[in-house]
């Protein structure tokens, strides 16, 4: 029998909440990550977005692509080794639905470009997650020197690097790093190498 608790492939959550706070209402970020000694766990119901396909000891599954909202998020699994972004992405916010998995997150896709909307709506899309918030929260893939333009549709824009390297707003951004903005003003993100970002938008 395979013991979650030592297994290679399995996740615990790693904040990823930036000093300078999230736009509301988001109140909370972290990855599910290929470290099993990480205990972070929101109180509240929080949405979770899966990367790669999650397994709970107890059987239940989240297909890769999928969006909860789910209690807190201990335990989990995933039955192949984790990519470099982590195995999924949970967020805490005001308004969220009843637990349960949602319906599968809004998608725009054009070359080298892949995004989820999984709240709110932007970027030419619109979620019935957080609908009546004036917000935005996706998840973008970018190949390599592809280039995203992050337009002004909300008061305040965070881009956080899950996985790979982007120049953004004059500053080179690695995993882990962010960049808010609070002004008007359209900034392009670009990726120096196969990138995943976390892009979220609301008030300040």
């Amino acid at each position: 029998m395979t013991d979650h608790a030592t297994s290679p492939h399995a996740s615990g959550a790693v904040s990823l909440t930036p000093d300078d706070g999230l736009p509301a209402p988001f109140r909370g970020l972290a990855a599910l990550r290929a470290d099993a000694t990480a205990t972070l766990a929101f109180e509240a119901p929080h949405l979770r977005y899966a990367w790669a396909e999650l397994r709970h000891p107890d059987g239940v599954t989240q297909p890769a692509g999928a969006l909860w909202v789910t209690p807190m998020s201990t335990g989990w699994l995933a039955d192949a080794p984790l990519p470099p972004a982590g195995a999924g992405l949970l967020v805490a916010a005001d308004g969220l639905p009843p637990v349960g998995p949602l319906a599968e997150p809004p998608r725009a896709l054009s070359p080298g470009i892949d995004l989820r909307l999984l709240a709110g709506s932007g970027f030419g899309r619109e979620s019935a997650v957080l609908a009546d918030f004036h917000c935005a929260l996706a998840v973008v893939r970018l190949a390599r020197m592809m280039r995203f333009e992050f337009r002004p549709e909300h008061a305040t824009r965070m881009v956080l690097v899950a996985a790979g390297t982007v120049s953004c707003g004059g500053q080179t951004l690695g995993a882990g790093q962010h960049l808010r903005q609070d002004d008007a003003r359209t900034f392009y993100i670009e990726a120096l190498e196969a990138s995943v970002l976390v892009l979220l938008a609301g008030t300040a």
